[in-house]
């Protein structure tokens, strides 16, 4: 007999179940209080999936608040290390900036240098330096030096009773080696920045008085003739008489082996067409083979006799640094 008082059983109700990936949510965020972005990204991208997968499972899964705090910290993780990162790289960035002007600036004065010491292996040679500038050469004193340069095979493809512009040379126009170049500024790969200064016009007629700069010609004879220019001939001292310079950029209009491809210098106005370095100097080499760093402030009247070799006008004061 059945028992009137028997009630068949109410079935389970199902306990909803923590995400998995919610936990790991959370346990990731806080992590990457630690570990920073290394574990905020997983955290953002992991708790994204858990709350689609909650929203899905119909009441099953819970755990959003576990995947919404994780996503927080990861988030707010992921921000700071952004900002930081772009604190350091506001901080850094100067100093790399002049860490490279520097190393730049070093790797030209070495070839400066480089090229003061072909001069005066060649002018222990010929007893003169090479010349610059006059009709009687054909080609530039950057072309004479060549093989005081380590560039010997390049000199010999050079025919020397043609013009610069003749069809051999000038297919050697793109062949400038990288001592006559410079990083300090792009400039392509057949003119060179570092230059003699010459007065503009003819070598019989020097800038000032019977002055002359640096190694033109006096009398415009033929190479290592009559005319050419030796140590002798600096009055005022090879350690303050300047031989080359850098020039802009804008002034470079021939290539390196002519003859027209080197600084016109303008006693009115010595500096024009100087290039100026990052920190505001001119770069020099000087008669004796030694760098001068100049400043841009410098008094024009000093720079002017700076360039003549015979004025006058010696410097006794330190004028670079």
């Amino acid at each position: 007999m059945n028992n009137p008082y028997t009630q068949t059983p109410a079935s389970k109700v199902a306990v909803p179940q923590t995400s998995g990936k919610a936990t790991a949510t959370l346990i990731l965020g806080l992590l990457s209080l630690v570990f920073s972005c290394l574990t905020a990204l997983p955290a953002l991208i992991v708790g994204i999936v858990a709350i689609g997968e909650i929203n899905r499972s119909e009441g099953a899964l819970t755990g959003k608040g576990l995947a919404f705090a994780g996503m927080i910290l990861g988030g707010m993780t992921s921000l700071v290390t952004v900002a930081f990162g772009v604190m350091m790289f506001l901080l850094i960035a100067p100093a790399v900036g002049a860490a490279r002007d520097a190393a730049q600036t070093q790797m030209q004065n070495n070839n400066m240098k480089q090229v003061g010491i072909a001069m005066h292996n060649y002018h222990d040679v010929f007893e003169s330096f090479p010349y610059v500038g006059t009709e009687a050469v054909p080609m530039s004193w950057r072309v004479s030096i060549l093989p005081y340069v380590e560039q010997a095979p390049l000199y010999e493809e050079f025919d020397f009773s043609a013009t610069a512009d003749s069809a051999v040379n000038a297919a050697l126009t793109n062949q400038m080696p990288e001592v006559y170049g410079t990083v300090l500024f792009a400039h392509g790969s057949s003119r060179s920045p570092l230059q003699i200064p010459m007065a503009a016009g003819a070598t019989e007629q020097p800038p000032v008085g019977g002055s002359q700069v640096s190694l033109q010609s006096r009398f415009g004879g033929p190479n290592n003739g009559p005319g050419a220019v030796g140590m002798s001939d600096f009055l005022d001292g090879a350690s303050n008489t300047v031989m080359a310079v850098l020039a802009s950029p804008e002034t470079l209009k021939s290539s390196w082996i002519e003859t027209d491809s080197d600084y016109l210098f303008d006693p009115s106005n010595p500096a024009a067409g100087m290039y100026v370095t990052p920190r505001g100097q001119y770069l020099v080499l000087m008669v004796d083979g030694s760098i001068n760093r100049i400043s841009q402030d410098i008094d024009p009247e000093i720079l002017k006799n700076l360039m003549l070799r015979d004025d006058g006008n010696l410097i006794t004061d330190d004028f670079g640094y």
